[in-house]
């Protein structure tokens, strides 16, 4: 699709991807932050903690298979609209609990109206511009979700010091339900006549093709996958556990708090960014991208392995505020990159599909993670031995990957 104008069609859907991924993350991050005055309110334990964590990710996990699935049988733009308006209702809800398990029914549903919206997100952007430029668009949007989790660092302890920790989900839904109402306006406003287009030729190509899927491709898939749970481990560990650990053995103060919640996370966007930037300079240099991309996100990974082994063995603050946002800004390099390797190894027609697959695979690490990680803080009283177990795991699965890649070749 041509476009002439800034402020054409395509650039207008990127821009309200943008704002959602920003809207999302502050749930995300509004949940870990909140659950100091959760825990007061309700009186649930450290591994009831963990369970509410997991929550989201047991709904969440299914329905990104189902929402990558569905994305290449119908318009991702429709899905990605109604997973919004579901997902905003249920983050109001979420401030209305007054119990354990109406806070992990709540979180669960609020998972599934979540899981879709990764997989759409890479099928729109593929579907508006074309394969080599996708991987920077992606990174794009995705570099709004660490702007969302710094916006939270400030937002929310703000909100619940103030008022309340349910004022914050309540935010969150109106400021969801306002997206909502726009994405529909702009396509009730724009023809998606073009869109519908593509969907149906898409369509027509997976009705005529087998799914066939050769060993080469299945074991990129395998090994980029190991990489994006680990990416997602490491994610959710510094989203769900980190800000928790700060309050309860660090005793930070609110403005500490907030420095430690969001510089690093906006550092993280501007990284993400970057890595999107970057990533175009190599399609141009028409190198072989997977090698290139694989490279980049293992050397990345390893730095935020190690960060994460270090965080629990320094005292200082200056020393967690370095390492925390080497971590992060480690991360979100390689953030759109994961689903650049699916968009350069599938058809236009699988993309949705596998992608979808990638990333319920891989979110397996927010349901084990968390979990994982209440279990040993309860067990042992420390969070030493969680910030190393979660690190050593990232070394373990960085060498598997490594080998089981040593032959794919572009």
């Amino acid at each position: 699709m041509k476009t002439t104008r800034f402020f054409t069609r395509p650039y207008i859907i990127i821009i309200m991807l943008y704002i959602a991924s920003i809207i999302n993350y502050l749930d995300r991050a509004a949940i870990s932050l909140s659950m100091v005055y959760i825990s007061k309110d309700i009186s649930i334990s450290v591994f009831e903690k963990g369970m509410v964590f997991s929550a989201f990710s047991l709904g969440y996990l299914p329905f990104n298979f189902l929402g990558g699935f569905l994305s290449d049988k119908i318009s991702p733009q429709k899905l990605f609209g109604i997973c919004i308006l579901l997902w905003s209702i249920l983050s109001g809800l979420t401030g209305a609990t007054v119990s354990l398990w109406q806070l992990l029914v709540i979180r669960f549903l609020f998972g599934m109206s979540e899981g879709p919206l990764s997989s759409n997100v890479n099928k729109i952007v593929n579907n508006i511009f074309n394969n080599k430029e996708s991987v920077t668009w992606v990174s794009i949007v995705d570099s709004a979700t660490p702007i969302g989790t710094a916006l939270a660092g400030i937002l929310i302890p703000a909100l619940a010091m103030k008022f309340s920790w349910r004022i914050s989900f309540i935010v969150i839904m109106i400021l969801g339900l306002i997206w909502s109402g726009l994405w529909k306006f702009v396509f009730r406003e724009f023809d998606e006549l073009d869109s519908e287009k593509l969907d149906k030729r898409n369509l027509l190509s997976n009705n005529k093709q087998k799914f066939k899927i050769s060993k080469q491709q299945a074991n990129l898939f395998i090994g980029i996958t190991s990489c994006y749970f680990l990416y997602n481990l490491l994610l959710y560990f510094l989203i769900s556990w980190f800000p928790v650990y700060l309050v309860k053995v660090k005793t930070l103060n609110p403005s500490d708090l907030m420095i430690l919640e969001s510089l690093p996370w906006l550092f993280g966007s501007s990284a993400m960014l970057i890595g999107g930037i970057f990533a175009r300079k190599l399609t141009l240099k028409n190198t072989s991208l997977n090698s290139k991309y694989l490279k980049m996100i293992r050397f990345c990974l390893i730095c935020s392995s190690v960060s994460t082994i270090l965080l629990g063995l320094v005292r200082v603050y200056w020393e967690i505020f370095v390492l925390i946002t080497l971590c992060v800004v480690a991360l979100y390099f390689t953030g759109g990159l994961y689903w650049g390797v699916i968009n350069e190894t599938f058809s236009a027609q699988k993309v949705g599909t596998m992608g979808g697959m990638m990333h319920g695979f891989a979110n397996l690490a927010t349901i084990l993670g968390p979990l994982v990680v209440g279990t040993i803080v309860q067990t042992t009283g420390q969070y030493i031995t969680a910030f190393s177990f979660i690190g050593l795991i990232g070394i373990i699965l960085l060498i598997f990957s490594k080998f089981l890649l040593r032959e794919t070749k572009d």
